[in-house]
């Protein structure tokens, strides 16, 4: 039995699609959402609603509620990252016998996106309205490159995006890789639990993190990127579904993310 487990906060445009290529490579998806009308953009998950506590004390309930499902092996990713269609059968034969297992490094799509709303009391009003909005937007452009990874005393760490563990380290922990009360360095609270981990470096699988000028976003592309490449051969290799966030029209934003005001392009 394979398991993802994602926190949702926001980025509700974003979800089905991550929902659906976890699908592709494990049994069940666990959402743990802040809110309870995130629910409903959770398509095809199993949801439990988390509010206002440490992001510690809530990854740790979603890897609490996926035990119901008695889960071999946990996969490892946030809202916004996706994992190639063969990543599980490449990486649980290394998982079989060691706790941990990730990869060294990662690859970032960002898709600009122009809010069609200008008037800035009309947005000030809308994000004054806690909730969902529907907010009129156009693709302009996305570009896509590669992070090479963690350098110096990290330089052997396995990277947060696509890790695996198995049975052996969730039940030693009692399904709490983290700290409840941890904020930030989630990864590297997770890292410091396993007993044993593998780097797996290989070049026949992928994994992805997305970002958005419509929300804030973990990874920064201009920051994080040290390899730009092509983005539409990219994914038409790797991610095909991704090809269909340039679609977006209409998107459903909640009143705190940045879509709610104009901001230029970058």
């Amino acid at each position: 039995m394979k398991v993802a487990v994602i926190p949702v906060r926001g980025r509700l445009p974003l979800i089905p699609h991550t929902i659906k290529q976890a699908l592709k490579v494990v049994d069940e998806v666990v959402c743990v959402c802040d809110h309870a009308y995130e629910k409903e953009y959770c398509v095809g998950a199993t949801t439990t609603v988390l509010s206002r506590v440490p992001l510690g004390r809530k990854w740790n309930a979603g890897f609490q509620f996926a035990s119901q499902f008695d889960p071999d092996f946990v996969l490892y990713i946030g809202s916004s990252d996706w994992v190639s269609e063969n990543w599980m059968d490449v990486m649980l034969p290394y998982a079989e016998n060691c706790e941990l297992v990730g990869v060294p490094i990662f690859y970032l799509l960002h898709l600009y996106y122009e809010v069609l709303i200008k008037d800035h009391d009309t947005l000030k009003r809308m994000s004054s309205k806690s909730g969902v909005h529907n907010m009129p937007v156009r693709f302009k452009d996305w570009v896509a490159g590669r992070w090479g990874g963690y350098w110096d005393e990290r330089k052997h760490e396995p990277i947060g995006i696509g890790r695996v563990l198995n049975r052996d380290y969730l039940k030693r922990v009692d399904y709490k890789p983290f700290d409840d009360e941890a904020r930030k360095s989630m990864d590297w609270h997770m890292f410091m639990k396993a007993k044993s981990y593998n780097l797996i470096e290989r070049d026949d699988i992928r994994c992805l993190s997305i970002s958005t000028s419509l929300w804030a976003n973990f990874h920064d592309f201009t920051r994080d990127a040290d390899v730009l490449m092509e983005a539409e051969p990219f994914l038409a290799k790797w991610f095909p579904d991704a090809l269909n966030l340039k679609k977006w029209f209409e998107v459903k934003l909640i009143h705190k993310e940045d879509g709610m005001r104009t901001m230029p392009l970058d």
